[in-house]
């Protein structure tokens, strides 16, 4: 399997062009549908292995110490998760054709095995995977051209992005949905008009959303992350797996995990931690760890209490065997109707 190395880099240099391209009619689409809220391989028709062989298993009070360190802080019983509940249409730029293709291949592969649903080839892209030699170059021009795809959040999580050094720059757009999600209940208004193109099954009416006090076991809203940005500094690719990039990518894309992970609790890993060391002493793909994140996370509701995540992650992961991974052709899907019956009420 190739590793994103120095033979690569002058096909990466290009993906600020190529980007700039592309994304003149992506960006657009998806400012105007989304809302302010809080190279090939020898081995590329293999199907993508997602657990790491080997790892240590997690005892439960281990686990939900790892998921805490892992998950987005500030989560609360009165407040949803954010997820994509449209499906995802991943776009990989400035990778070459070959590989660019892989990576988005595996990205879908890895969706499927955590239970989300992905679009057929050809959709409308809601998730992209930029690599640039300058990522403030690409993103500043990005801003002059689409100033409305970048609202205060966004604005916030680039800049401090850009202050931390990241290898990979990521920020989303999301927009409000009933509690069902969008396809189960009218929508919160969104910037533009939310119920033409790939919006027109929100179900009901636009509307200015009016938040009451959520019930014991009800939140009345659900938040919809419409459309994804990474941009990927090349030069910090070197050495990099194709698998770990786009595993990392998977995680970031799918889930809220912390901007910078700091896992203590010892014999837990992620691959999110990629880019703390060398890649050689990353893990090769998503750990245990991340697939019961990302199992659980996709098995809640809508509008579910994001202070239910552990529960859900402890019940994907007390379902999983660590010794065989599951991955595309695995039927994922039975296994997710289970971590969701069996999580009852709280």
């Amino acid at each position: 399997m190739q590793r994103v190395a120095a033979s690569g880099v002058a096909t990466f240099r290009r993906g600020a062009i190529i980007a700039a391209v592309m994304l003149a009619s992506m960006l657009p689409f998806a400012a105007a549908n989304a809302q302010t809220s809080p190279a090939g391989t020898d081995e590329a028709d293999e199907e993508p292995t997602i657990i790491v062989q080997g790892e240590q298993e997690l005892e439960i009070d281990e686990l939900r110490d790892a998921v805490r360190d892992v998950a987005m802080r500030g989560r609360g019983y009165g407040r949803p998760l954010s997820r994509y509940q449209a499906p995802l249409c991943p776009v990989v730029v400035g990778m070459g054709e070959r590989m660019g293709a892989y990576v988005s291949e595996r990205i879908r592969s890895n969706a499927i095995a955590v239970g989300v649903e992905v679009a057929d080839e050809g959709c409308d892209a809601n998730a992209v995977l930029i690599v640039t030699d300058d990522q403030d170059l690409l993103i500043e021009g990005m801003r002059k051209s689409h100033p409305d795809f970048f609202d205060i959040f966004a604005s916030r999580a680039i800049r401090a992005a850009q202050s931390r050094g990241d290898a990979a720059i990521v920020w989303s757009r999301f927009a409000t949905q009933g509690p069902l999600g969008r396809n189960g209940g009218a929508s919160g208004v969104v910037v533009g008009n939310l119920l033409e193109g790939a919006f027109a099954n929100a179900g009901g009416a636009a509307r200015e959303l009016q938040l009451t006090r959520p019930s014991s076991f009800e939140i009345n809203y659900s938040v919809e992350k419409v459309f994804t940005t990474m941009v990927f500094d090349v030069d910090r690719l070197n050495g990099v797996h194709l698998d770990q990039l786009s595993d990392f990518a998977t995680l970031r894309i799918l889930g809220m995990p912390q901007p910078t992970v700091d896992i203590e609790q010892e014999g837990a890993l992620s691959i999110l931690n990629l880019f703390d060391a060398e890649p050689s002493a990353a893990p090769m793909r998503m750990t245990a760890l991340d697939m019961a994140y990302l199992k659980g996370l996709y098995a809640m509701r809508p509008n579910e209490s994001s202070s239910r995540l552990e529960h859900f992650v402890k019940l994907a992961y007390g379902k999983m065997d660590i010794a065989k991974p599951c991955s595309a052709p695995t039927p994922c899907e039975a296994e997710m109707r289970d971590v969701r019956q069996s999580a009852g009420q709280p």
